[in-house]
């Protein structure tokens, strides 16, 4: 840990602050080409770079990533007779995918980890986003060694690396008291391609009242988001037209409130489903009001949204995984299913409708 250290000492600020996820990943794969080619200099340039960039940071590198790293490290402690179980122990408590770079013959290999941090037992603010070496924690945690802490606000990523140290109490809970007095939220726009199918079963099909089923693919467009101000809670929406240039087949309009408890938006409210169906050789839609309750668990770029809808002649489920890998960028990955019961001069028509679609876009966001 010694070599790691004086590398940090070292360090100066520069102007310019960039540390993609492809410039860490190859730093990594070059600190490790250093370690093998026994190369200490070249190996002890590369963490003076990256510690002279960690605070640029603006992803949470996966735990992998970050351990490697972290094994690295350790390999040249051990061979300077530096601190190399606490690397050591972060990186195997992280993941337990981890190459440790080493024969079976290593000293690595007969080294017991000791018991991963406890938890202090005082959890994480609302509203605040913490990371320790990659993973999201939801309580502070004993900290020794080198870690990664990362937290993040509307106002993009903070970055910093703790040697020996707690994550600091008072900037969590200035984090919490700047969300609990701000505007926050985020709005996301996406477009892409879906596949839309239907079918129908008349009680009494015919010619004109068609027993079946039929699938177009088409356009997609979608706006949704959620928005709060000064309490964990707020206004949600969702609207999308998934079938261009069809409108008005298998859209949607939904809106309502939500409350945050910890990682997950509780959601409710109403909205307004357009159903296929087919009559003769035309097509027409029905239109549907439901009253909507669902959950979206948010533990960082990834999140996940389930929803259901229900009224006295139609029923919706929808689940939607969305990503935000880097920056502004969002990727939605979404399926809806929607069964309704309609009749046409007097005959019970029931339909189902199943989207699927992808689609990408950009993402506003505000102090979350």
């Amino acid at each position: 840990m010694l070599l790691f250290l004086a590398a940090l000492a070292a360090a100066a600020p520069e102007d310019s602050c960039e540390l993609t996820k492809a410039d860490l990943q190859a730093q990594i794969a070059a600190s490790i080409s250093a370690i093998d080619d026994d190369d200490v200099d070249g190996h002890a340039a590369i963490i003076r770079d990256l510690s002279e960039r960690v605070e640029c940071l603006d992803f949470v590198p996966e735990p992998e990533l970050w351990g490697q790293l972290l094994v690295g490290i350790a390999i040249v402690e051990h061979a300077s007779g530096g601190d190399w179980e606490n690397p050591l122990a972060t990186a195997f408590h992280i993941s337990r995918r981890v190459d440790m770079l080493v024969g079976n013959s290593h000293p690595f290999w007969q080294w017991s980890p000791p018991e991963p941090p406890r938890s202090t037992g005082e959890p994480v603010p609302d509203g605040v986003r913490v990371y320790l070496d990659g993973l999201l924690i939801t309580e502070f945690q004993q900290t020794r060694g080198l870690h990664l802490a990362q937290r993040r606000t509307g106002d993009g990523w903070t970055s910093v690396l703790l040697r020996d140290e707690p994550i600091p109490e008072s900037w969590l809970k200035e984090v919490a008291l700047e969300n609990a007095r701000t505007l926050f939220g985020q709005a996301h726009f996406t477009v892409g391609g879906g596949l839309a199918a239907h079918r129908q079963r008349p009680a009494g099909s015919g010619d004109f009242l068609s027993q079946g089923a039929g699938a177009r693919p088409g356009g997609a467009l979608r706006l949704h988001g959620h928005l709060g101000y000064a309490v964990p809670g707020g206004i949600w929406w969702d609207a999308g037209l998934p079938s261009l240039p069809n409108p008005l087949h298998h859209d949607w309009v939904e809106a309502g409130l939500f409350w945050r408890f910890g990682m997950v938006d509780v959601q409710a409210g109403a909205g307004a489903q357009w159903v296929l169906a087919a009559y003769g050789d035309d097509t027409t839609d029905a239109v549907s009001p439901l009253a909507i309750a669902g959950a979206r668990f948010a533990p960082g770029p990834i999140d996940v949204t389930l929803r259901g809808g229900f009224s006295a002649k139609a029923r919706k489920l929808e689940i939607n995984l969305g990503m935000q890998p880097v920056g502004p960028l969002r990727i939605d990955l979404l399926t809806s299913w929607t069964s309704a019961g309609w009749d046409h001069a007097d005959t019970p028509l029931p339909t189902a409708n199943l989207l699927v679609a992808a689609l990408v876009g950009a993402t506003w966001e505000k102090s979350e």
